[in-house]
């Protein structure tokens, strides 16, 4: 066995006689004892989706007689492979890994407006949630020196919050920013200041955007119900806490107090300790509010007292 995650990086290009061409080379980094990797069977689950009528495009390789298919598994085997697709559109947009087919880090070099082409238009929902998260990761490094943020980015991810299609918990993480340490992953010299500052920018402009659309979210999606763990029920949480954290960032009083009335609905602690993790890093009175109550109930719980001691610590605030 060898150690790892395989990275594949993808090119695309369209030949004189006008085929389209998806080259990947496939990588593992070297790790202790394993300096030197073999190739490995990776499935590539892909799509071709049309540039100018966003539809799923018949794929035919280059040595098939007809279309098989609107999505393909292809096999990588090889250091490095192209696959050459005939009668294609002249613009088009590759989805890639759809159904997060294999575990491993994709490399390709997608535009802002291919984001949001897919975000629009793929219809995977892995495909639709790493546009998004890879999106975010574009605009947030724009946003540490710019403090104007991009308003294609904000307009998109605004139409987000209004859908109705979309399974709420995949919603919820394709509404959620990457993370402070993906964000210091990505970057070859480190700049805290800047990550922290244009993440800030990015969520606070979102949620002034979408401000309305979180508030009738969060009043209309209360579990009333005794508590159960439901996939469907795990979802609106995680949706809803989405929707408390972009609500927090905005810092206004009348919001904020809001939280007390929303903790005195909830009924278990998932509710209870959400609303504490969106309003950890305000500074106002009702932070310290529910910290006092959220304790004064658990507090002979040794593992939710750890829980909340770890969330204290991470509070990005004044001391």
């Amino acid at each position: 066995s060898q150690a790892g995650t395989p990275e594949l990086t993808v090119t695309a290009n369209v030949n004189a006689a006008g085929h389209y061409q998806l080259t990947v080379k496939q990588h593992c980094p070297a790790t202790p004892g394993q300096k030197d990797k073999l190739p490995m069977l990776i499935p590539l689950k892909m799509a071709l989706l049309d540039g100018e009528t966003a539809e799923l495009i018949p794929l035919q390789l280059i040595d098939e007689a007809t279309a098989s298919g609107e999505t393909r598994v292809m096999s990588i085997t090889e250091p490095e492979q192209t696959f050459t697709f005939q009668n294609v559109p002249k613009t088009i947009v590759p989805s890639l890994l759809r159904g997060f087919s294999a575990p491993v880090k994709l490399h390709y070099d997608y535009s802002s407006a291919d984001f949001r082409f897919l975000l629009q238009h793929d219809t995977d929902g892995f495909s639709r949630f790493e546009a998004a998260f890879q999106y975010g990761v574009q605009v947030i490094q724009q946003a540490m020196t710019d403090a104007t943020v991009d308003p294609d980015y904000i307009k998109v991810l605004t139409d987000l919050f209004q859908s109705k299609s979309i399974e709420p918990g995949l919603l919820s993480l394709m509404l959620t920013l990457p993370s402070h340490q993906y964000l210091v992953e990505q970057m070859p010299e480190v700049d805290i200041d800047g990550i922290v500052l244009g993440r800030k920018r990015v969520k606070q402009a979102l949620a002034q955007a979408a401000q309305k659309y979180c508030l009738h979210w969060v009043n209309e999606s209360h579990l009333t119900q005794t508590y159960q763990f439901a996939t469907a029920d795990v979802g609106i949480r995680q949706m809803r806490f989405t929707e408390l954290s972009y609500l927090a960032s905005l810092d206004e009083d009348t919001l904020l107090q809001d939280f007390v009335r929303l903790y005195d609905l909830s009924n278990n602690m998932t509710d209870q300790f959400n609303l504490l993790v969106a309003i950890n890093h305000s500074d106002h009175p009702a932070r310290d509010e529910l910290l006092a109550r959220f304790y004064q109930t658990w507090q002979d719980s040794p593992l939710v007292v750890d829980k909340w001691l770890r969330l204290q610590a991470s509070a990005e605030r004044e001391a």
